[in-house]
């Protein structure tokens, strides 16, 4: 009992340590402890958010924006967590001797190392390895994108196409309506096949044709008949003040029915 209350005396005086010397340092620069500051313009982009913002907002609303980029990433980490978990779980308990081994060896990498150390680790590597985002300008640029320029792998983030509804996005969306409904027939019959015989019909090759021919066929005559504006804004980066992407070549699928649009790092 004696410790505990000796602990937490040295916890309290380091507490007020903390407190006034900071209290002291704020002084010395001139400034008050207080948080007008949140009020202030941040001065500051943030490339990945869900609200509108830009560095004339103020410290507070930047601050929002990275809380929800914050619980977003924990959602997906938990999602993506929860997924892999369970896999590699039912993985090692797998009869394959092969399998089962690789399955703990990694188990064991993960788990006995602490996160710290990976996420620091990851980290140095990525940014010692991936170019910086100014090696994509110029033309020629020092750095290539990926997957017919569609994908920008830098030491500040990855940046991938975003979807701009356009003429022809309709087209797409009642694609998928009618292969999504085609699906729940398919489904439907199988299950009334097995009521009937026993015995249900295999139905996840249907199923993927219903998905990938229609939206296929679909993709590649919508782009046949994509306008030069809408393949010039595309060309262009797509929105005023990205950095212009090489052109493409006669109308390739890349143009993604003036749907997606590549957008370069900033």
């Amino acid at each position: 009992m004696t410790i505990q209350v000796v602990a937490l005396i040295g916890f309290l005086v380091l507490i007020g340590w903390l407190i006034s010397n900071t209290a002291q340092n704020l002084s010395d620069l001139g400034k008050e402890p207080s948080f007008r500051f949140l009020s202030e313009p941040a001065g500051y982009d943030i490339n990945q958010r869900l609200i509108d913002y830009n560095n004339q907002h103020s410290h507070f609303r930047a601050a929002i924006a990275g809380i929800l980029n914050t619980l977003l990433v924990a959602a997906l980490g938990c999602i993506a967590a929860t997924v892999l978990g369970v896999l590699i779980g039912v993985l090692r308990l797998s009869k394959n001797w092969l399998v089962s081994r690789l399955m703990a060896i990694y188990v064991e990498i993960f788990r006995n190392v602490p996160v710290l150390l990976w996420i620091v680790f990851i980290m140095a590597i990525l940014i010692e390895s991936l170019p910086h985002p100014k090696e994509f300008r110029g033309d020629p640029p020092n750095s290539s994108m990926w997957l017919f320029d569609s994908l920008a792998f830098s030491n500040q983030g990855v940046f991938i196409p975003r979807i701009v509804p356009a003429s022809y996005f309709w087209v797409l969306v009642l694609v998928v309506i009618c292969s999504t409904l085609g699906i729940r027939y398919l489904r439907k019959r199988a299950a009334r096949i097995q009521e009937q015989t026993g015995q249900r019909p295999k139905t996840l090759l249907a199923s993927l044709g219903l998905v990938v021919v229609p939206f296929g066929l679909a993709f590649l005559a919508v782009s046949a008949v994509t306008t030069q504006r809408q393949q010039a804004y595309i060309a262009g980066g797509g929105v005023t003040g990205l950095i212009p992407c090489r052109p493409l070549r006669k109308r390739r699928a890349l143009s993604l029915i003036a749907t997606l649009v590549v957008t370069r790092p900033r």
